[in-house]
């Protein structure tokens, strides 16, 4: 069995994380009423979205 060097493994991790967060905040922007949302609400939520 090869072993993958500690630094892949992080490198993996780091990016299997970041992808988490990225589907979290793109499934959050998707949820928004966008037909109820004016467009500074819509552009306030997008903001908060994109900060967390």
């Amino acid at each position: 069995m090869s072993r993958v060097p500690n630094e892949q493994k992080q490198q993996a991790m780091h990016d299997a994380v970041l992808t988490l967060k990225l589907k979290r905040r793109i499934d959050l922007l998707l949820s928004l009423p966008l037909t109820k949302l004016d467009n500074v609400a819509l552009e306030k939520s997008v903001r908060e979205t994109g900060q967390q």
